[in-house]
């Protein structure tokens, strides 16, 4: 046989090959059998806490957040990449706020380190740059930013976190390495005075040293034998791709993500650190690209070698912010 009619005979059938296998080139991800999307159209829609104030690089400011939360920055405490210290000019001061559960989940900061669920008692994030706004500026050695953040029944045991990213999963790591040890962040009192006002509050205290995605939890104090895997099942279409999801503690101020099992196709928490006995909402959001939201959740309690399923359903975006706002 001729070897160019060999070569076209065959074209279609290695076209096919390639489009099908071109389909699982990444386990991280499940196959899209249906309809496409991107969750990160989700997150670009939602995200919008983000609050920025001028500051006067030399004098330093107060900032008191919607939440209460103190925020003092002292005066000459930023240098920019050529550790020059940034002075007799402007500053652009940016930060972010995360106390309940539901804006954890918007700005999918979950509540886990490499292999261990921890509780919150608030997430912030901090970011400078000159007045421009182009040029990010860091903290100079020996400044710190103070934080002072409400809670109703501080406890002794909270510590400082430090966001970080590894394999595009997100965790959180102990800023001083030590899990036995809790001494940078103080459960505290104050009563403030500021302008003749008056601020007083009970809650913790910590100093950050870094601009950065910064967290006060504690570790759950849980034996080994009392925690489990879970996993939950959606349909076909619904994939880590265009679908996040999360285990809600009820009791707690956690919130762990489930992530897409290639192999099970499930969503499944990775650590089987989930503390069986404990109730928690499991929700799923979905983000299409023609631009249509889906949504599911589900009410349990954590048994062993926990596996459920849900079946999301259509929700407009502010629907699913009023439910996330319940949280």
């Amino acid at each position: 046989m001729n070897v160019k009619k060999i070569i076209f005979k065959w074209i279609p059938f290695v076209a096919i090959f390639l489009m099908v296998s071109g389909c699982y080139t990444d386990d991280n991800y499940f196959m899209v059998t249906q309809k496409a999307g991107d969750i990160d159209l989700f997150f670009d829609k939602v995200q919008t806490k983000e609050q920025t104030v001028t500051v006067n690089a030399n004098d330093g400011i107060r900032i008191i957040t919607e939440l209460e939360t103190i925020i003092d920055i002292p005066g000459s405490a930023f240098e920019d990449a050529s550790g020059n210290i940034v002075s007799n000019t402007d500053i652009l001061f940016t930060y972010v706020e995360l106390k309940d559960k539901g804006s954890i989940v918007l700005y999918n900061k979950p509540t886990v380190t490499s292999d261990q669920i921890i509780e919150t008692g608030g997430v912030f994030y901090f970011s400078v740059t000159d007045l421009s706004g182009e040029n990010e500026l860091r903290l100079a050695n020996g400044k710190s930013i103070n934080v002072r953040t409400e809670a109703d029944n501080p406890v002794d045991d909270m510590e400082l976190f430090w966001g970080v990213v590894d394999s595009e999963n997100f965790f959180w790591l102990e800023a001083d390495n030590n899990p036995n040890t809790w001494n940078n962040v103080m459960a505290s009192e104050w009563e403030l005075l500021d302008s003749n006002i008056v601020t007083e509050g009970l809650g913790y205290e910590f100093l950050s040293d870094r601009l950065a995605w910064i967290n006060c939890d504690r570790f759950l104090d849980i034996p080994a034998d009392q925690l489990t895997s879970v996993c939950v099942a959606l349909p076909d279409n619904y994939t880590n791709q265009n679908t996040i999801m999360f285990a809600i503690f009820k009791d707690i101020n956690s919130v762990v993500g489930l992530f897409g099992d290639a192999d099970k196709k499930m969503f499944c928490e990775s650590y089987e650190a989930m503390p069986i006995g404990y109730d928690v909402d499991f929700i799923s959001i979905t983000a299409f690209l023609d631009g249509t939201y889906h949504y599911a959740s589900r009410s349990t309690t954590i048994t062993a070698n926990h596996e459920d399923s849900m079946v999301p359903e259509e929700k407009t975006l502010q629907e699913i912010l009023d439910l996330l706002g319940q949280y």
